[in-house]
Formats: structure tokens, sequence, C-alpha cells
């Protein structure tokens, strides 16, 4: 199914869907492969690099109906603007029900990079999520929990802001075994995060 043109706005998000790109003289972002997201910073005339194949990108996020059939979230989905290609600012606020109760609020103005993933496996596990696992959804609310550290006003332990993460993951749909084991990584290694906000610098 062929993709319908799109022409790029700047300080629009674009995927790269072809293996090479050269560098273009605007932008100047060099090395583009396939699968990279890149922000543009000027107007790129309707194409990209001048070769008529703006067709080829699509915007980011790009992000499918969030399911929410207990109806715990407010805000979603989630508006974000770009940073530098790693980094996002929430563009409103979203909230989140926890099933014990609580609820998590992620203020407008928060800035989060979706999941920690290494670059080399971001055409397997993108930050934002796949399409059908919306991990991306339940690490926005996980980097404000360890922002934070607190949930409706009330101090909570890295332990049970991962948990959350986890719950969030499976209520959007994650499948288990992938959600299993992004709670297992971030038990790893979270604890570098975590301790290196000082409490002075938690939001």
């Amino acid at each position: 199914m062929k993709v319908p043109p799109y022409v790029p706005k700047v300080g629009d998000w674009v995927k790269l869907t072809l293996r090479e790109w050269p560098k273009h003289p605007e932008i100047g972002v060099i090395d583009w492969l396939e699968g990279d997201w890149v922000m543009l910073k000027k107007d790129s005339g309707g194409s990209i690099g001048g070769n008529g194949k703006a067709e080829l990108l699509i915007p980011h996020p790009a992000l499918p109906e969030i399911p929410d059939p207990e109806h715990r979230f407010e805000g979603m989905p989630p508006g974000v603007n770009g940073v530098d290609g790693i980094n996002w600012i929430l563009k409103h606020k979203v909230s989140y029900r926890t099933a014990a109760g609580p609820v998590s609020s992620v203020p407008k103005g928060f800035m989060f990079d979706y999941a920690s993933i290494p670059r080399g496996l971001y055409w397997l596990y993108p930050p934002a999520g796949d399409g059908k696992n919306l991990y991306g959804i339940a690490s926005i609310f996980h980097d404000w929990l360890y922002a934070h550290r607190k949930i409706a006003g009330k101090p909570i332990t890295r332990r049970e802001a991962d948990a959350i993460f986890y719950e969030i993951m499976r209520y959007v749909g994650c499948r288990r075994t992938l959600a299993w084991n992004m709670w297992f990584w971030v038990r790893v290694a979270g604890w570098r995060a975590w301790n290196r906000r000082k409490p002075e610098d938690i939001i």
C-alpha cells in the first residue's frame, strides 16, 4: 500500500524509510538510516534534499488509539514537542489512575525520553512504542515518577515506580513477555537514574 504524500513542516519529526539518505544542507543531519527520526529545522520546500521524495516520510508521533477500557487515563493521546531527537516535552497534562486508586499526573512542560532503548535496537523497539506495544505511554509516567517520587502526594519507592510502569504497559496491551522484560531491565539498571537525581532536584 502506497503511503500518501506528506509534506513535512518546520518542527515536524519524520521517520526515514529509505536505506540511505544524504546530508541535507539545511537540516544538517548526517548518516541517516532507515528508521531514524529527524526534526525539520528549516523549510524543506515540500521535499527532503530537493529530490521530491517527501512522500516516503511519515510524521511523529503516530500513536494508534490508546486502549483505556476502565477510563483510567486523562489527556490522551499525549501531545509532544521534540527537543533533540531523544527528549520530548509534554504539551499538556496527562494522568493515569492506578489499579490501586491513586492518580499520577504528569504536568505540561515535563521533559522525557520515552523508553530508554539502546540506539542499536531502535529498529526493533522504537522508544515511543512499536504501534502494537505502547510501552512509550508507560515510559512517560515512569520518567515522571522517577523525577517526582510521589503519587497523589504520597512518597513512593523505586520499586513502586517500576511496578506502575509494568502495570501501565499491561493495561495498554503490551505483550506480557515484553512488559516483563522491560520491567526487569529497569529493575536491574534503573537505580542509576534514580540515584543520579539529588534530593534538591526532585520535582
